[in-house]
Order: structure tokens, then C-alpha cells, then sequence
């Protein structure tokens, strides 16, 4: 069985020392030879010793099959025992039955543990727990040893009773209804704020696994499925025939002004009730009911979570321009702030540690919190060493609006550029930093990139007075009551970005919607 399961050689030796023993003891124990049985039982010891000592340094040992295995050869040990004749001499065989049951035992939890296994982690915890107490009838045990195994028993008892306790936070974490997202609740609830995180990253999978599919062209790294339906949490999303997320678009607009909202999944929207709304959908409501126009004004919602501003340049000319807007919104930020430096690629954020859904929930928690600490503190020093931005228009990013910019001038387009809000800034209090850096490691780059990105569009809009800037910083970044993580929104969130599309573009759509002789409509802007 070791050598099927690729044990380590000293696993392997340990066990043929152990097997040996045992057959000679048997023999030694059936002929009343009880002085060689001495030997026998050293023996045990020496390949005890060597067998339990390798499995428990080995890595690829913490499997449920090297439990099993320690178990096996614990029950061959012990009924080695009944063939001795001496009491002595069978107390004596007992510790070494004991050290392999409790190795098998120590094993299969680990190995159940780590695989996500909570039925075989618990049946693990129940076997150990009859070892214990199997432990306090065989052994004459000192004070230390006594107070040690009740400890351990009641351990095992607690473990299962707090783990019901957690998992009962994590249920009310997964409620939106509970507010877990807000830093008042959750700096007062960490754990049930992680399960929250976890929660939002499993249901995000769920989302992207119906609505995502491979890009047909193979030039994006992938596009919605169009006529599509999920939910995220309680939110009900619908993916049009064109695939955009909303109602359904016309071939023809007729005689709509058409605006087209870029952006990321802050623009698709991941509310988490069925009441949330993404702000493209209020910001037309806002038009339509406030500016009493004769025109009538769709804004469409043309953003696709985890894209960057380089993927939606790549669609301009195949997916956006067909839909012959007269305005485009530009709301980037998260997805492309290593556009701004290169010394932060892609993939530093993304091996982050993950909160995994273990059958301790409690130990779980730990686990995650120590490695977010040593994430923290392996790329402290990287983060530390990553080089100021001098020249923010000399970045990629700075290129990708550039290409924005020209692509609207270029096809006669109104662009309106926003800047980018988060839950937290530079002027935050450091406690609400603090309680972010457990879920998002990178939030201090992020919040500097944040900073680079808001001057290189404050540059390139005064560079070109036909691009309209729009600030979403008053009202809504820093302030983390709107917002669900760093950067989605809440009800109110969503309520305060469209609030502020809605203030930068009214005398904009005031002016288009009042020329009578069509040259600001249909798609054409005035040079």
C-alpha cells in the first residue's frame, strides 16, 4: 500500500521493519518465546520511529490514504498484543499501537482539511477524540499528561460546536440584507466581512461561468453571452441579444440620442440586492425624468467586468461604433492601473491568498489571516521598490486615452472621461485602510495609481477642450459607505455616480438635443 501510494523510502522501510516485527512476534508470542519479544518490540520502535517521523515531514503526505494506512498498521500492532502471554509485556505493546493510530489520525485530519473533505475531517475528529479517551484507560498518566489529553479532548469537542457558530456567521455575512460590506459592521465582524469576500468571489464565479464566453475573433479575452440571464446574489442580470447588459438595443435608433457607458464591472454593476440598479440605467432615468426632453435619450451599458480600457479600445470599431452613439462615457480605473507602471504586472495582484471554504471554518479564517500577513510581508518590500510615476503622460495608460480621444474625434463623438472613486484614499482614516488591506493586499498601490491616473486625465482633458472631464470624487470617493468592497457600489454608490455623470453632461445634452439643424445629432460633433 505505501509503495502504491508513492510513500517516501523511509516510509517504506519503517513499514517493512514494523511488518517484520510483528510476524516474528507472532511467532515468538505462539511458542511462549516472550524474552524475544524485547527485540520485536524495539524493533517496532525503530521502524515506528522512522515510518511516523518521514509521513509527517512529508509534503505530499497529507492524504486521507497515508491516515488510512497508519490506522491499518496500528490495528496490526495491537492485535500483535493479544498474543502475548505477559501483562507487562502486552502494556508494552500498546504505545507503539497508540503512536500509529494517533499519526493515522493526525494525517487523515490534515489531509481532509486541506482537500475540503468536511465529512472525513469530522469522522477524522471523532476518531481521534475515542483515541483520547482510549489513551487516559491505558496509560498511567502523570498530572501533565492528564491536564494535556483533557485539553485536547476538549478541543476536539469545542472545534465542531464553534464551527456551527461560523458557519452561522457566514450565512448572515452572505446576506445582503446584513450589510457585512460597510466597514462599521464589518471592522466589528472580520470574519463574518472574509466570508462575506469569499462569498462575493464564489457567487462572481458562478456569474462569469453563464454569462462569459470565448471571444469568437479570439482578440478579447472573452465576451458576454448574448441573450443571457444570472444572478448576482439577490440582483437579477440580463445579457441582450447584442450582448450588453439591459433591455434590448434597435438596429435603428430612429431619433434617439444614443450614450454609450464604457467601463468596467463598477459600470456593468454587481449589485447585490434586487433593488440595485448600475448607474448607466439611473443615469438615464435622471435624464429623462429631470431634462424633460423631446428626444428621446438611451444610455447604454456597454461595461464587461475584469476588462481594462485596452480591451474596450479593442472593441470601439466592431461592437461600438455599429451602435452609432452620440456620446461615450469613460469610467476605467482598477482593471488597468498596472497600464501605469510596468513594474507591477498583472499577475502580482492575482496571486493574492483566498479565503477557501475549509471544513473548520475557524481554523480557515486563521489560515487566510496568516497568509494575507505573510503575502504582506513577502511584498512589502516590492511594493516599497516599485518606482514613482514622473511622467504620468509618458504611460501606457496615458497612450490608451490618448487612442480613446482620438477614436471620438475621429468619428465625431462627444467623450466624457471620469475619474475614478474608491472606498478609501490617501486621506482615510487608517483604521478603515487597515481593515481593507485584509481582503485587498495591493490597496495602498492601488490607492497611488488611483492618484496618477486622476492627474493623467485632468492633463489630457485640458490638452483637448472637446473632451468633457467629469470629477466623481466629491460625494463618493473615500467614502466607504457606498461602496460594497475598494471599488463596487452600493444602492447609494450607484445613486452618486450617476448623480455626477448626470451633473458633467446635462448642458452638454442641453446643447445637442437643441440644435435644430443636425449637426450635433445623429452622431456628429461640432469641430
Amino acid at each position: 500500500m505505501a509503495i502504491w501510494g508513492q510513500a517516501p523510502l523511509a516510509v517504506i522501510v519503517g513499514l517493512v521493519l514494523v511488518i517484520f516485527a510483528i510476524a516474528v512476534a507472532q511467532v515468538s508470542g505462539m511458542r511462549g518465546g516472550n524474552g524475544g519479544l524485547v527485540w520485536c518490540r524495539r524493533l517496532v520502535w525503530l521502524g515506528t520511529a522512522l515510518a511516523t517521523v518521514s509521513l509527517l515531514l512529508a509534503s505530499r503526505a497529507w492524504d486521507n490514504y497515508y491516515g488510512a494506512l497508519g490506522w491499518l498498521v496500528a490495528a496490526c500492532v495491537g492485535l500483535t498484543r493479544a498474543r502475548v502471554d505477559e501483562a507487562g509485556a502486552k502494556r508494552n505493546w500498546r504505545a507503539p499501537a497508540m503512536v500509529w493510530a494517533l499519526c493515522g489520525s493526525w494525517i487523515w485530519l490534515i489531509g481532509g482539511y486541506l482537500q475540503n473533505q468536511r465529512g472525513a475531517f469530522h469522522a477524522g475528529l471523532a476518531v481521534l477524540l475515542c483515541l483520547l479517551v482510549l489513551c487516559q484507560v491505558w496509560f498511567r498518566l502523570g498530572a501533565f499528561g492528564v491536564v494535556a489529553i483533557n485539553t485536547l479532548i476538549l478541543l476536539v469537542v469545542i472545534l465542531p460546536a464553534s464551527d456551527l457558530i461560523i458557519r452561522w456567521l457566514a450565512v448572515t455575512a452572505t446576506d445582503p440584507s446584513r450589510g457585512y460590506y460597510s466597514f462599521e459592521i464589518g471592522s466589528r465582524h472580520p470574519i463574518a466581512y472574509e466570508r462575506w469576500s469569499h462569498a462575493c468571489r464564489e457567487q462572481y464565479g458562478f456569474l462569469s461561468r453563464t454569462i462569459f464566453m470565448p471571444d469568437p475573433r479570439s482578440v478579447l479575452p472573452f465576451v458576454l453571452r448574448p441573450a443571457t440571464r444570472a444572478r448576482y446574489f439577490q440582483n437579477a442580470i440580463t445579457i441582450n441579444r447584442k450582448g450588453f447588459r439591459g433591455p434590448e438595443i434597435s438596429e435603428e435608433k430612429g431619433g434617439a440620442y444614443r450614450i454609450v457607458a464604457l467601463g468596467e464591472s463598477t459600470t456593468f454593476g454587481l449589485g447585490v440586492t434586487a433593488d440595485d440598479r448600475p448607474w448607466p440605467e439611473l443615469l438615464e432615468q435622471m435624464i429623462q425624468e429631470r431634462l424633460k426632453l423631446r428626444q428621446r435619450v438611451e444610455v447604454i451599458n456597454a461595461g464587461i467586468p475584469a476588462y481594462d480600457l485596452k480591451n474596450n479600445l479593442a472593441r470601439l470599431a466592431t461592437d461600438i461604433l455599429p451602435l452609432k452613439p452620440d456620446m461615450i462615457l469613460s469610467y476605467h480605473g482598477l482593471n488597468g492601473f498596472h497600464l501605469i507602471s510596468e513594474s507591477l504586472p498583472r499577475a502580482f495582484a492575482r496571486n493574492q491568498p483566498v479565503l477557501k471554504d475549509r471544513p473548520l471554518k475557524l481554523l480557515g479564517e486563521a489560515e487566510y489571516g496568516f497568509k494575507i500577513f505573510r503575502f504582506n510581508q513577502r511584498h512589502k518590500v516590492e511594493l516599497a521598490g516599485i518606482p514613482a510615476v514622473t511622467n504620468a503622460l509618458q504611460t501606457e495608460c496615458a497612450a490608451a486615452y490618448r487612442q480613446l480621444i482620438d477614436f471620438a474625434v475621429t468619428n465625431r463623438i462627444r467623450l466624457v472621461l471620469a475619474d475614478y472613486s474608491m472606498a478609501i484614499n490617501a486621506r482615510s482614516d487608517s483604521r478603515v485602510i487597515d481593515f481593507y488591506r485584509r481582503t485587498t493586499p495591493l490597496i495602498d498601490w492601488q490607492i497611488k495609481a488611483n492618484e496618477v491616473q486622476t492627474a493623467i486625465l485632468e492633463q489630457l482633458t485640458q490638452e483637448h477642450p472637446e473632451v468633457c472631464f467629469v470629477d466623481t470624487h466629491p460625494h463618493l470617493d473615500g467614502d466607504h459607505r457606498k461602496f460594497t468592497d475598494p471599488v463596487h457600489f452600493t444602492t447609494e454608490g450607484d445613486q452618486q455616480m450617476a448623480e455626477a455623470f448626470f451633473a458633467g453632461i446635462r448642458k452638454i445634452l442641453a446643447a445637442d438635443l437643441a440644435a435644430d439643424n443636425g449637426t450635433k445629432f445623429g452622431g456628429r460633433m461640432p469641430p
